[in-house]
């Protein structure tokens, strides 16, 4: 999507229209507005990114399946794009309540991914009972959303490696 790799302010009405192949009209007869396209590019994003989550960490488990998510994220970052709501969020948040609003609610919802995955590894006995999943499923939305800013800025992956393994090692320990 032109938004989610150039940035709202940077891709023009003309650039959606040809990327969408839709002339002028019948985008804004679709959407009504670029602000409107937006909002529901952020919820389709949402539903795609709390699919993908919940079908990984169901393939792959709990532990394994958060670190491949911070394995992809640093090698590939969505092929560069970053993350929509991150770059909503850094892009037009401060700015524009009801993207806030959208943002923070996609957030959640992957949030909500988390914790209850977590929960059916805590009752799986492949998480510690002692770790409350909520503050877990918050730590690493905070985590994937500093990562994927760091990767956008260019960051040395190698040490971006590191810090994914030392804050793994704090959020999961080893010992259920």
């Amino acid at each position: 999507m032109l938004i989610w790799s150039r940035g709202y302010h940077a891709a023009s009405m003309a650039e959606l229209v040809a990327a969408t192949g839709l002339n002028k009209s019948s985008l804004y007869n679709s959407f009504g507005s670029k602000h409107q396209v937006l909002t529901e590019a952020i919820d389709h994003y949402t539903t795609a990114q709390v699919r993908m989550l919940n079908s990984l960490l169901a393939a792959k488990g709990f532990r394994t399946g958060v670190r491949a998510l911070l394995d992809s994220i640093i090698e590939s970052n969505n092929d560069g794009r970053g993350c929509l709501l991150v770059n909503c969020a850094a892009e037009l948040a401060p700015r524009d309540r009801r993207i806030a609003r959208r943002v923070r609610a996609g957030l959640d919802e992957l949030a909500a991914v988390l914790a209850a995955r977590a929960a059916q590894a805590q009752t799986a006995g492949q998480l510690s009972r002692r770790i409350n999943c909520q503050v877990l499923a918050s730590s690493l939305i905070n985590f994937i959303c500093g990562l994927r800013v760091l990767v956008k800025a260019g960051m040395d992956r190698d040490s971006l490696r590191h810090s994914v393994r030392q804050s793994l090692k704090a959020l999961l320990p080893a010992s259920p």
